[in-house]
């Protein structure tokens, strides 16, 4: 409802360069000029291949929705201090090197240093869109002049969760409504639960210790239930974290330390993973049918 009711998107598009984000407004622009079976077959293929934003896309291109952007950077630096960040993130693989030798400590202050710099990151770019803002009604203006005459333009900002939507109500004015979106998650996501309390609630690491023993854990059992598992579909391991989230609730620091205890010197440390989490009652599934019994 809100793309339908909205005159102007903007979505994620991370310490995109003014050069980058034009980019991807023309090729938004050529399809929001395009004629209406053309826009549909364009949304098809769009859905068919993108991956993150799919249904966004569709969505934008179905409702012919403009897009421009408001994050949008001078420069290429910060940039790339985000993506060197970024590459520790996304495998995780020093998280679980951590856990596997048995620092315990080293594991936790790796993921806290970690929520450090993204909140560094998302204030940063938080400043970047409050900037911007002061002159996004005539980026709009210029780019789609027959909004120039409408009074107040509905300006939907899609960001994500670890940023501060409060902070764009400086930028709204009697020309434009600006409509933060923050998209929550369902079930816990310890690592978002960390940004949120690192970021917004400003809290330091013994207060984030059990969110993020839980986050580590959560890891933990998916690195062994995708080492042991078979044929598990791309659906059924977006499942698994998820999943993996819920079945942490419970635990906490105390049982980070008794497994980082266990593994600790130990050659075969999945194997100890594996046996710490089925006497707490975690089946590892070794193949897609019994993978599927977890749900039921």
């Amino acid at each position: 409802n809100l793309i339908i009711e909205a005159d102007v998107v903007s979505f994620e598009n991370s310490f995109a360069t003014e050069t980058e984000a034009r980019e991807i407004e023309d090729e938004f622009r050529a399809v929001y000029f395009m004629p209406k079976r053309q826009r549909q077959i364009t949304a098809q293929v769009i859905k068919s291949i993108a991956q993150e934003y799919d249904k966004l896309y569709s969505l934008i291109i179905k409702h012919r929705k403009p897009v421009i952007f408001l994050e949008r950077h001078a420069s290429t630096e910060d940039g790339k201090a985000w993506k060197e960040t970024k590459k520790r993130i996304d495998t995780s693989l020093e998280e679980m090197t951590l856990v596997l030798g048995g620092d315990c400590e080293g594991a936790l202050q790796y993921v806290y240093e970690y929520a450090l710099l993204v909140r560094a990151m998302a204030k940063l770019r938080d400043r970047n869109m409050e900037q911007n803002g002061h002159n996004i009604r005539n980026r709009i203006n210029e780019q789609y002049p027959h909004l120039a005459d409408k009074a107040q333009v509905n300006y939907l900002v899609i960001i994500g969760s670890n940023h501060n939507p409060e902070g764009l109500a400086s930028v709204q004015d009697s020309t434009l409504r600006v409509e933060p979106l923050a998209p929550k998650p369902k079930y816990p996501h310890w690592r978002a639960i960390i940004y949120e309390k690192t970021l917004v609630q400003n809290l330091g690491f013994e207060e984030c210790r059990d969110d993020i023993a839980r986050h580590l854990l959560a890891w933990a059992y998916r690195t062994v239930v995708l080492q042991y598992s078979k044929k598990i579909s791309k659906r059924e391991e977006k499942d698994l974290f998820m999943l993996s989230q819920v079945i942490v609730a419970k635990m906490g620091i105390q049982e980070l330390q008794a497994l980082c205890s266990r593994t600790e010197q130990k050659t075969d440390g999945l194997s100890e993973l594996q046996n710490f989490f089925v006497e707490f009652g975690m089946p590892i599934p070794t193949k897609s049918r019994d993978y599927n019994k977890l749900y039921v």
